[in-house]
């Protein structure tokens, strides 16, 4: 935006803010009335939270990390995002994910999600527990 002015962003169309909560696959633009001069903003800050998440198999915690790519590059959390980049975020979206990142083979065990069978297409959320038994 102009000198002390906010730049304005805007999520899939619709006018937000650095709070505002984003989903896996949103567009995201940033505008400045400057169009010489891009907005000071992080892509971390943008992100937050959505850049992890935490799943426990058999009790022990994993910490997934996403892949970042900008205009097709990867990139850190703390890119500098400027007006027309492209930011795709993929982060494991079911437990299928988790194992294939883990390389972990899904045939010879039984799992469950939070205590109930499940199969390996459940999507999964951060903070749940996913149990594994040797069939």
């Amino acid at each position: 935006g102009r000198k002390g002015e906010p730049a304005s962003i805007y999520i899939n169309g619709i006018q937000g803010n650095i709070q505002s909560q984003i989903s896996n696959g949103d567009i995201i633009t940033i505008k400045t009335q400057e169009e010489e001069k891009d907005p000071e903003i992080i892509l971390r800050d943008v992100v937050g939270d959505m850049l992890r998440k935490t799943v426990y198999i058999n009790g022990r915690e994993y910490d997934l990390k996403s892949e970042i790519r900008v205009n097709g590059q990867i990139v850190n959390d703390d890119y500098k995002i400027k007006n027309g980049d492209s930011i795709i975020i993929k982060h494991a979206e079911t437990i299928k994910d988790i194992l294939n990142e883990l390389r972990i083979s899904e045939d010879s065990f039984s799992i469950s999600l939070n205590g109930k069978p499940c199969s390996v297409s459940e999507k999964i959320d951060n903070g749940d527990r996913i149990e594994m038994k040797v069939k």
